[in-house]
């Protein structure tokens, strides 16, 4: 929704712009706004997808931590059952 709403008023300045582009104050704050909410949401995106992987793996009980394999075997044989 937010795009969208970005691509119209840049569209808009776009089509009423006259003369040079750099010339126009008001649609040059736009784009660079635009492209700064663009690098910002990606970075939140990259977070998002990282943060899923991780609640992705904690679901399947996989450790991020890599642990050698003799201190899982430990851990395993010296737990004491009831």
């Amino acid at each position: 929704m937010f795009n969208s709403c970005i691509n119209f008023i840049t569209y808009r300045l776009l089509n009423e712009a006259k003369g040079s582009l750099l010339d126009d104050e008001q649609l040059v704050n736009t784009l660079q706004t635009s492209k700064t909410t663009s690098q910002e949401v990606s970075e939140q995106l990259t977070i998002a997808e990282q943060t899923e992987i991780k609640i992705d793996n904690a679901r399947e009980g996989k450790s991020l931590i890599p642990y050698p394999p003799s201190a899982k075997a430990h851990t395993y044989h010296t737990k004491r059952w009831p």
